[in-house]
C-alpha cells in the first residue's frame, strides 16, 4: 500500500481549521479520511478546541435500549435517536456523536467496527445484557 505524503497545503489546512472544526476537517480534503486527518493531527500535536461532551446515564441508557431493540445503523435511525433524545431533554450531541454512539453499541455487539469502546457504554451494554 501506498501512502499519499501530505503536502504543505493540508498541513495549512489542517492548522487552520481543525482547532475549530475538529474530525470535520477531514471534509476540506478531497483524498483525506477522517482518520488519515485525525493521526496526522495527532503527530503533529494539533488540538481542537471543541469540547467533548459527557453522556449522562440517563441518555446512554436511552441509547442502549434503542440499539438493542433496534440493532440497526442506518441514517434514518440515527435520526430517530437523536429525536428521542431530544424528546427526553438531552440535546447536547451531535447527530454524529449520536452515530458513533451506536456505533459502540455495534462493536460491542458483533466485534466488528470500532476498536475502542468508553467504559460507560461497556458497562451500560453488559448491565443490559446481564454480563457483569
Amino acid at each position: 500500500i501506498m501512502v499519499k505524503k501530505w503536502t504543505e497545503d493540508e498541513i495549512e489546512i489542517l492548522k487552520t481549521y481543525y482547532p475549530e472544526e475538529g474530525g470535520n476537517t477531514y471534509k476540506r480534503l478531497d483524498s483525506r479520511t477522517e482518520q488519515a486527518v485525525r493521526g496526522k493531527v495527532f503527530k503533529l500535536g494539533i488540538k481542537s478546541n471543541k469540547k467533548r461532551v459527557r453522556w449522562e446515564l440517563k441518555e446512554e441508557e436511552l441509547v442502549a435500549d434503542f440499539y438493542l431493540k433496534h440493532k440497526e445503523l442506518s441514517f434514518g435511525k440515527v435520526l430517530e435517536l437523536l429525536d428521542i433524545l431530544h424528546k427526553n431533554g438531552f440535546k447536547n450531541h451531535t447527530q454524529n456523536a449520536v452515530d458513533k454512539k451506536l456505533e459502540n453499541y455495534s462493536y460491542l455487539e458483533t466485534g466488528v467496527g470500532l476498536s475502542h469502546v468508553a467504559n460507560q457504554t461497556r458497562t451500560i451494554y453488559n448491565k443490559k445484557n446481564g454480563i457483569n
